[in-house]
């Protein structure tokens, strides 16, 4: 069955490796045709070190890389309708402390569908899940989500704290995206959503991905596997409806520290198709299909 992954932070990845022109084609394709992931997001992951200079290095790399392959980028409601393909993210703003106009027009100038303020850390946007600050979201952060909503770019809620979550609340006035997190309730993880939570972005009509790492899915090693991730599916469908369940893998076995991170049965993207089985043991085929893409593409076909 295809899939859409609203977050993998290949950008990040190929930055890494900048002096390998085929990085792209050679270590992340092979693995999202095995695993039939016909959507998937570019995440440009930021974690908090970056200037903004660093920050359009990434996204210049990454638009580069898509471009020089035989990949499409998918940028319109259209495309969605009629190709398969990646899309732009971002994962935090660490860069942003000034002229926020200028970032958030960068960021449709690339294409981005769906950026989050902050990665773990505080910065001068907003707190993140393991930030140490007095604030949740800031005057600037407030400024940059206004931007964005003139933009269409959509408003991605997973790795900001709980206040920053709550003051982000009162003034989105579009659908938001926790493009990776899990349920709180069911693995309690600063990272995972609280019921609250979950039934607030339910009510924007946003989407929730389910995250693929071990430590969101469950605290006993013998559950961090695809079928207790597919619990979490089941549990925030119960809340919200099917139509709001989405995927957001977070893939790391790209990464150097990588190994033993992800869930069992979905060590790389190349065995993605692992999920869709573990769904299959709680939701029905239609409803499978909702969540492992469905939902991605209409939602971007109803909202860009």
């Amino acid at each position: 069955m295809k899939l859409a992954d609203l977050h993998a932070d290949i950008a990040f990845d190929l930055l890494e490796h900048k002096e390998d022109k085929t990085r792209f084609e050679t270590e992340h394709l092979p693995k999202l045709k095995a695993g039939e992931v016909a959507y998937c997001s570019i995440a440009n992951y930021y974690d908090g070190s970056q200037t903004l200079e660093q920050m359009k290095e990434m996204m210049d790399h990454a638009l580069e890389m898509i471009e020089n392959s035989d990949v499409e980028l998918l940028k319109t409601a259209e495309d969605f309708k009629s190709k398969t393909g990646v899309f732009m993210t971002v994962e935090g703003m660490c860069g942003v402390k000034d002229n926020p106009a200028e970032w958030v027009q960068f960021m449709k100038d690339h294409h981005v569908l769906i950026a989050s303020l902050c990665w773990n850390e505080a910065n001068a946007l907003a707190k993140g899940a393991k930030g140490i600050a007095d604030y949740g979201l800031t005057d600037l952060g407030r400024e940059v989500i206004a931007l964005m909503e003139e933009k269409n770019i959509l408003l991605d809620v997973s790795h900001v704290s709980d206040d920053a979550f709550y003051d982000i609340m009162k003034v989105a006035t579009k659908p938001v995206f926790a493009t990776h997190s899990n349920a709180r309730a069911l693995c309690n993880a600063p990272r995972n959503l609280k019921d609250d939570q979950i039934d607030m972005i339910g009510k924007t009509g946003g989407l929730i991905g389910m995250n693929g790492f071990v430590n969101f899915i469950s605290t006993e090693k013998d559950k961090q596997d695809a079928e207790h991730l597919a619990q979490h599916a089941r549990y925030i469908a119960d809340r919200i409806g099917v139509e709001h369940v989405a995927l957001g893998f977070d893939f790391m076995d790209y990464f150097a520290d990588g190994d033993g991170k992800m869930a069992k049965g979905l060590e790389s993207a190349a065995h993605a198709q692992n999920m869709v089985e573990a769904l299959r043991h709680y939701f029905t085929e239609k409803e499978v299909e909702l969540i492992c893409y469905q939902n991605v593409v209409n939602f971007f076909v109803n909202h860009l």
